[in-house]
């Protein structure tokens, strides 16, 4: 057994120094220890071990805590290299523990020590190195940023305010201020890959994209904007927000058809956020909501009960101003004539809009749009025009299935916690940005 004890003291990495009775005189000091420490152990053995220490007296507290837990771990600065020209202040982790006699007396206290010096420089290189790509994060989030507020002032603005709710969402949720301050560099890019989007198609005011093609080519905005903060080595969780905010809980949304808490938890929050305020903001090609009804169609679209007749009022504004913009444009093309037939058609289906009431949800306006139907393919006219207005009619009816139909039934575009926390949040202030 001495023979192991000697052959642990001679070559461990840790070094040992054991003190008398008196717990204060070194009696023994490893040839770790003098490696550790700087000094032959028959310059110090005899000596108080507190004078190793930085502060002496912090030997005290520590021989305190020791008598009521019978051993100690902690790290503190020690000398080393004492009384010489090369003294200096080390690191050290410091385990130590009472030596007691048979009879339980304390006879004394060993410790095992180790040099920490460089580990605690590596730890102190490495949050330096997190600080200055912190700040090279920053830079290109603002650069970033600045290109986006160049190419569409509102989509900059727009990109604001959602970083803003979904600030209020998260600290609803809990989230500390280290984490929120990680969580707004995750949300404030997330739409940034619009600036690879058609800038006509996203502010020239059309209340219908031409064909799949230019659905798919708005959609792609988020892959876009995942791939250039992937370029720009941003953080992944910033990367996933500007990719998967566009992901349904139910699992129907864009790009990868991700459902539930699979969707990373800030882009699910960015996502109810997001649509709230696309739904209250004033835009060129839509009727804006007020912050009640807002709250209806975040209650539908998170499976909760909801106030049918609001919401019904607001899409039959919604659905008349659809049908307003296509006459619209209907009637500055060329290619079509009878522009007394067109008007004619649109009054009645507006008229039918107006009139229709929580119980017909939209019958006339089907069988509103049969008759339209009807009337243009008996009707004499160039083909190219025929051709105009039925595809004109096809997206009216669509948009009457969409405003009176699909958005009067309850589904699952949100996570209902976060959009439930989102609307107590709504419902208790006036102003919900400040």
């Amino acid at each position: 057994m001495i023979y192991l004890f000697r052959h642990l003291m001679q070559h461990s990495l840790e070094g040992f120094v054991a003190t008398s009775s008196d717990l204060e005189t070194i009696i023994l000091f490893s040839p770790s220890a003098e490696s550790i420490f700087g000094v032959k152990s028959e310059d110090v053995i005899g000596t108080k071990v507190r004078d190793l220490y930085q502060d002496p007296d912090e030997r005290d507290s520590i021989m305190g805590q020791l008598f009521k837990e019978g051993s100690v771990w902690y790290v503190t600065k020690f000398r080393k290299g004492k009384g010489t020209l090369e003294e200096h202040i080390i690191d050290i982790s410091f385990n130590l523990t009472l030596i007691r006699d048979e009879e339980g007396e304390i006879i004394g206290t060993m410790g095992e020590v180790r040099d920490i010096t460089r580990l605690n420089k590596l730890s102190y290189a490495k949050e330096l190195l997190e600080k200055e790509n912190k700040k090279y994060q920053k830079g290109i989030m603002n650069l970033l940023y600045s290109i986006l507020d160049d190419f569409d002032p509102e989509t900059a603005n727009h990109s604001q305010r959602v970083s803003i709710y979904s600030e209020k969402i998260a600290r609803k949720l809990g989230m500390t201020d280290e984490e929120i301050e990680q969580f707004y560099i995750k949300v404030f890019l997330h739409d940034i890959g619009k600036i690879k989007i058609n800038k006509d198609k996203l502010v020239n005011g059309k209340t219908y994209l031409d064909g799949d093609e230019e659905v798919e080519h708005i959609r792609m905005h988020v892959e876009h904007g995942a791939d250039l903060l992937t370029t720009s080595e941003m953080p992944e969780g910033v990367i996933e927000v500007a990719r998967h905010h566009h992901e349904r809980y139910d699992g129907k949304g864009h790009p990868d058809k991700l459902a539930g808490e699979d969707i990373p938890l800030a882009a699910r929050i960015v996502a109810v956020a997001d649509s709230y305020d696309s739904m209250v903001e004033i835009r060129l090609y839509k009727i804006s909501m007020d912050k009640e009804t807002a709250i209806e169609e975040l209650k539908r679209c998170s499976g909760r009960e909801f106030d049918e007749k609001k919401l019904f009022e607001h899409n039959k504004k919604a659905l008349r101003n659809v049908i307003e913009k296509e006459i619209k444009y209907l009637m500055s093309s060329e290619s079509v004539g009878n522009i007394k037939m067109i008007a004619d058609m649109a009054n009645e289906y507006i008229s039918s809009v107006e009139k229709s009431d929580d119980t017909i949800l939209g019958y006339d306006i089907i069988s509103i749009s049969s008759s339209w139907e009807q009337d243009i393919t008996a009707k004499t006219m160039p083909n190219e025009s025929r051709e105009i207005l039925l595809k004109s009619l096809d997206r009216i009816s669509k948009s009457s299935e969409e405003f009176l139909g699909r958005r009067m039934q309850k589904e699952l575009q949100f996570d209902p916690k976060i959009a439930g926390v989102f609307i107590e949040y709504l419902q208790s202030t006036e102003n919900p940005l400040c």
